[in-house]
């Protein structure tokens, strides 16, 4: 009977010490998940978006980019369907971007990494499904007088340079790829500065450009004619350790303008074009980075009537200007073209 009792006491006794353990074990637990919680909520936090539509409010993000000569910023308006991006230059408003804004934005890059002295814009972020991307923007810089500033999205190179930089984006890295490292206005030499248009161009267009160095102005430094054959062509020049395009994007080919001629040194461009009724020759000049109409003469397929048109501020009788045209017609001309592959033109840079 004693031996009995004593095995039942001993049985109570260890179900009453398990019974303590394991109460100390949910308590110790519950700490835990407490701390657990406190921590997660810390990083929460403690994101890393510059810009989120969950924090319900506008940010303005001054950019660095020195080729501006004003105070560059991208202002982020509290997010709504209709709201977009704006650039504006010491607190005017020059351009929207019209893209719908991320859920969230990480990064913003001020660069121009399609070296044509305009600036440029990357972002990185995601949309809601939390995956990062990025987006790119190019600045388009008035062309003519009366033209606007403005941005567009490049798709097209996205994809591309997707490709390439697989996996985690930052803005760095995207743009050490697009521009070789290189940073405009601080280049040290025009071949320098072509090689990395060559290279912004052969990343964007998979069938690439023909290539041609001309001396187009007065002095002995080249521009690098970049040319889509039988689509357009653009110019780029080159000084004080910056490159730009003074001719963006020009269409030629059948119908309207046919093709580009230059003269030598003479910062004068020849444009032959027609249309259904009539035939012209038009000369440019290019100033302040802007191709500039100047002078144009207009024949008829079915008359012998010539006109003159004059796009300059120079005061001309009728006289006065068929006379400054033919002088400027009368130089020797040659075609405005590439010549040469890409790798054959960096060959050439070298």
């Amino acid at each position: 009977m004693k031996r009995l009792f004593t095995l039942v006491l001993a049985a109570i006794i260890l179900i009453s010490g398990c019974g303590k353990m394991e109460e100390d074990e949910i308590i110790d637990l519950t700490e835990e998940s407490a701390e657990t919680t406190e921590e997660l909520s810390e990083t929460e936090d403690e994101s890393d978006n510059i810009w989120s539509r969950d924090d319900k409010k506008e940010v303005t993000i001054d950019l660095d980019f020195a080729l501006e000569s004003g105070k560059p910023q991208l202002y982020i308006p509290e997010y709504a369907a209709d709201k977009k991006m704006e650039y504006r230059v010491d607190g005017k408003k020059l351009a929207v971007i019209n893209h719908e804004i991320p859920t969230f934005i990480k990064e913003i890059s001020a660069c121009d990494y399609t070296f044509d002295g305009v600036i440029d814009l990357i972002i990185v972020g995601a949309y809601d499904n939390g995956f990062d991307t990025f987006w790119l923007f190019r600045g388009s810089a008035p062309e003519f007088d009366g033209d606007v500033f403005g941005f567009i999205n490049e798709d097209e190179l996205e994809n591309s340079v997707k490709k390439k930089l697989a996996g985690e984006y930052n803005a760095e890295k995207i743009k050490d790829f697009l521009t070789n490292g290189l940073e405009n206005g601080k280049i040290s030499s025009y071949s320098e500065a072509y090689k990395a248009v060559i290279n912004y161009n052969e990343k964007l267009l998979s069938n690439g450009y023909t290539y041609s160095l001309i001396y187009l102005d007065e002095d002995d430094i080249p521009e690098l004619v970049a040319d889509a054959s039988g689509y357009y062509l653009s110019v780029y020049s080159f000084s004080n350790g910056t490159v730009k395009e003074p001719m963006v994007t020009c269409a030629y080919g059948v119908g309207g303008c046919v093709a580009y001629e230059y003269a030598p040194y003479k910062n004068s461009i020849r444009v032959f074009g027609h249309d259904t009724d009539e035939y012209y020759n038009q000369l440019y000049t290019i100033k302040d980075n802007k191709l500039l109409s100047a002078y144009e003469r207009i024949s008829y397929y079915d008359s012998d009537k010539v006109e003159y048109n004059n796009y300059t501020d120079e005061q001309l009788t009728d006289a006065e200007l068929e006379a400054k045209f033919k002088d400027l017609d009368s130089y020797d001309y040659e075609d405005l073209s590439g010549e040469q592959s890409a790798g054959e033109m960096l060959v050439s840079l070298e």
